[in-house]
């Protein structure tokens, strides 16, 4: 009889333990989803202000007058001017002589 109670509970301490491993699994899983969908929803915000430059010509537009429409589109995103370059979440913007040259 003693046995038996032993085995049983080693079993039920190893189901509790696997039962806990599981649900923290499942949380951590919620809780990485919730981040990558706030992501992915920023990307995706950031890409249409992006396609709306594109469909201008943004070869006429100073460095100021990018930053300001920047601004003006996105007024939540973080935007920094360092030097030659407008930095937009992932979109840079490149400057020579106040016009663009590039965007990465």
């Amino acid at each position: 009889m003693n046995k038996w109670k032993a085995t049983f509970f080693t079993v039920l301490i190893a189901l509790l333990v696997t039962n806990i491993f599981w649900i923290i699994i499942v949380v951590d899983q919620g809780i990485s989803y919730s981040y990558l969908k706030v992501s992915y929803d920023d990307e995706i915000k950031d890409r249409r202000v992006f396609k709306k430059f594109l469909l201008e010509d943004l070869h006429q537009y100073t460095d100021k007058n990018i930053l300001s429409i920047l601004r003006k589109e996105n007024p939540k995103a973080f935007i920094v001017k360092e030097g030659n370059k407008i930095y937009i979440e992932n979109i840079i913007f490149e400057f020579k002589n106040e016009k663009l040259i590039s965007v990465k």
